[in-house]
């Protein structure tokens, strides 16, 4: 019988960290014909996928694909496992700009329209990205101080649901960690207001 490895990805289907481990999936089968399969495990800032993979036996079949709310959740929350010797790191895949985006249907087209906009509607801006605890939800607490706004931060189980909700809304700005939502610039669809310093 073929040796079967899973990767467990602590978000919800068809954001960022889920198609790169869809990607990462396809090239080790490919290249080493092994059976390899994604389960998605979100909820609880990556808690949930990630206790489990600390439950799993170390047998090598079960890896977990992180995002930087791995080192975060330690120092925000009780953990059942430690992330310094729970698990074994086997390489790093990538490395995504942040940046702040809205629907290219939106009045806002630079940084400078956003802030002046949440300037003067203190508390009536919303932000959408993955969360709570996030890197993300860091950088963007960094961006309201720097930029002296009151946002509200609106937490989403993953990106695909930040890109649903955020397509169908007019002036919700996002902000997110790939690459993809630059490429998505080009389309005319959203409108890449600035990147935001990590």
């Amino acid at each position: 019988m073929a040796r079967t490895i899973k990767i467990v990805v602590a978000l919800s289907p068809g954001g960022a960290a889920d198609i790169q481990a869809r990607l990462l999936a396809e090239q080790i089968s490919r290249t080493q014909g092994l059976s390899m399969l994604i389960e998605n495990r979100p909820g609880a800032a990556n808690i949930i996928g990630t206790e489990a993979v600390s439950r799993a036996a170390p047998d090598g079949n079960t890896l977990l694909l992180i995002t930087p709310a791995f080192v975060i959740n330690p120092h925000v929350r009780k953990l059942n496992y430690d992330p310094l010797t729970s698990f074994e790191p086997i390489c790093y895949l990538t490395r995504t700009p942040t940046v702040i985006l809205v629907n290219n249907a939106s009045p806002y087209r630079t940084l400078a329209d956003l802030v002046d906009a949440a300037r003067g509607q203190p508390g009536e801006l919303t932000l959408a990205a993955t969360g709570p605890a996030t890197l993300v939800q860091i950088a963007f607490e960094k961006f309201k101080r720097a930029a002296n706004v009151n946002m509200t931060f609106v937490p989403y189980p993953g990106g695909a649901t930040v890109i649903l909700e955020r397509l169908g809304c007019i002036a919700k700005p996002t902000c997110q960690r790939c690459r993809r939502w630059v490429k998505q610039r080009r389309t005319h669809r959203e409108h890449v207001s600035s990147a935001v310093p990590q």
